[in-house]
């Protein structure tokens, strides 16, 4: 997927990667709660998969608590899938995580 996929507003059952990044030096960035709305009310797709929080944000294959991505994980209603490094995931054709979810 890519950001303009995002943008577009793909059909319901889509899965999207939830990009955002969160800095106080830089006031025009999308953070958590921020990322949750647009992923819940506008994009409304039927899995996301964070990326892009510029943190650590799992350890041993759990969140890390206080994250960035811990706090999208609690603002979004969405399902959400966590990319973890040597994990692959595979979603059926209705854009269900079936397997290395």
């Amino acid at each position: 997927m890519c950001r303009q996929c995002i943008v577009s507003a793909p059909e319901r059952g889509s899965v999207i990667p939830g990009s955002f990044y969160s800095d106080p030096k830089y006031p025009f960035t999308t953070g958590p709660k921020e990322a949750a709305y647009i992923i819940d009310d506008l994009v409304k797709p039927r899995t996301v998969i964070p990326s892009h929080a510029n943190e650590q944000a799992t350890s041993n294959g759990k969140v890390v608590s206080g994250s960035r991505v811990d706090s999208f994980i609690k603002a979004v209603k969405t399902p959400v899938h966590l990319p973890l490094s040597g994990r692959t995931m595979a979603f059926d054709a209705d854009r269900i995580c079936v397997s290395g979810c």
